[in-house]
């Protein structure tokens, strides 16, 4: 839910046009909330040796922002017109 809450909130507040790394704070809040809920959930796992915790979780956020990235770009890219699109010269 906080993720949630997080980004609506910094629609309804205008943050993403008035402070310029808003959207990388954001991301970066976000997916540390979602790695850290990942997290105690492996944890429950009474993985040995604790510090394999450490590279199992940031393993996991790597996979999934590599999962996400082209699934957003997709959706995005179909909502509006891409600015690189070729354009005529005459």
């Amino acid at each position: 839910m906080a993720p949630f809450f997080i980004d609506v909130t910094g629609n309804t507040l205008n943050l993403y046009d008035t402070i310029e790394p808003w959207d990388n704070i954001n991301h970066f809040v976000n997916w540390m909330l979602l790695l850290w809920g990942c997290g105690l959930l492996i944890a429950r796992a009474d993985v040995r040796p604790r510090w394999l915790l450490v590279f199992g979780i940031t393993g996991l956020g790597a996979i999934l922002a590599v999962g996400w990235e082209p699934a957003s770009g997709t959706r995005s890219s179909a909502a509006a017109p891409s600015s690189t699109a070729p354009t005529k010269t005459r």
